[in-house]
């Protein structure tokens, strides 16, 4: 198989993977919290395994490559993502939860003229009138409490992860790094609402250690290695399965499906990022 195949592959594999996060957490019948902390320290320890494996060195070495103020930013910004797509996804559909964290480039491209005054195009103010449209079909028909925040707590987690981008393009980011201080951080941050009585039932462990092993972990590491080989447009797009498919699953082994509306605004939420994906920025617009 060629390379470019074999990293197409592997970015497909992991699109796949991820998009099984939403039916894992809507079978956990644990507190939000609970999974969070929980599937944090498998994963961190997966990807920390991981790292090592792929990229051996001493362990001072290792503890420099950590130490770095690109690691600690980046890894916020993980953990923030993390505590916000997975409260969603208890709250609201795992549709909405999923297709609006997708909703990131659009305040890739607002970050982008508020920091570094880069005047957006013509195009971007179109894929942003869209995704808005998009995001309002998603609103319209959730008119309960929980699944209002639950939808504002996806938006959030769309918000934090395009930091993620921005900071592992900075010079002396290291973005696997990044990852494992997210998982350390997310841990920190639920440690202390975690409840012991949340954690009981053999098959709530078996779902806990896919999300933390397979989900996150295999994941994140077909990726690394699918991205080496694949270009940036094709990966990007090839990911695009993850919210095309994380409602397909929920749907097939829960009782969950979007609304109508809900799938609507999918359906122009995703094509808008798919068409602002196929027309890029020149290279002198893009982040330097």
């Amino acid at each position: 198989m060629e390379k470019s195949s074999r990293g197409v592959m592997l970015i497909l594999a992991s699109a796949i993977i991820w998009s099984t996060g939403g039916v894992l957490i809507k079978l956990l019948d644990w507190a939000s919290a609970s999974i969070i902390g929980i599937r944090a320290l498998i994963a961190g320890i997966t990807l920390l395994c991981y790292v090592r494996a792929s990229d051996p060195c001493s362990a001072s070495e290792f503890l420099r490559r950590f130490a770095n103020k690109y690691t600690f930013l980046s890894g916020a910004s993980i953990a923030f993502t993390s505590i916000c797509f997975v409260s969603a996804t208890k709250l609201t559909t795992a549709a909405n939860a999923i297709v609006l964290q997708y909703t990131s480039p659009i305040y890739v491209a607002i970050i982008n003229f508020l920091l570094f005054k880069q005047k957006p195009r013509k195009l971007d103010y179109i894929v942003g009138a869209a995704i808005f449209c998009g995001i309002a079909f998603f609103f319209w028909t959730e008119l309960s409490v929980s699944g209002m925040l639950g939808n504002i707590l996806a938006l959030a987690a769309g918000l934090s992860f395009s930091f993620v981008f921005f900071i592992n393009k900075l010079p002396g980011a290291r973005p696997a790094y990044g990852m494992i201080f997210g998982q350390l951080a997310t841990l920190i941050a639920t440690l202390p609402f975690i409840g012991a009585q949340s954690l009981s039932g053999g098959i709530s462990w078996l779902y806990i250690a896919l999300l933390g092993i397979f989900q996150i972990g295999a994941g994140y590491a077909l990726f690394s290695e699918g991205i080496k080989t694949c270009n940036p447009l094709q990966a990007s797009l090839i990911s695009m399965a993850e919210p095309l498919l994380n409602p397909v699953w929920v749907a097939l082994l829960t009782s969950e499906t979007p609304s109508l509306a809900a799938a609507a605004g999918a359906a122009l939420v995703i094509g808008a990022i798919a068409f602002y994906i196929l027309h890029p920025a020149t290279p002198a617009r893009e982040l330097k």
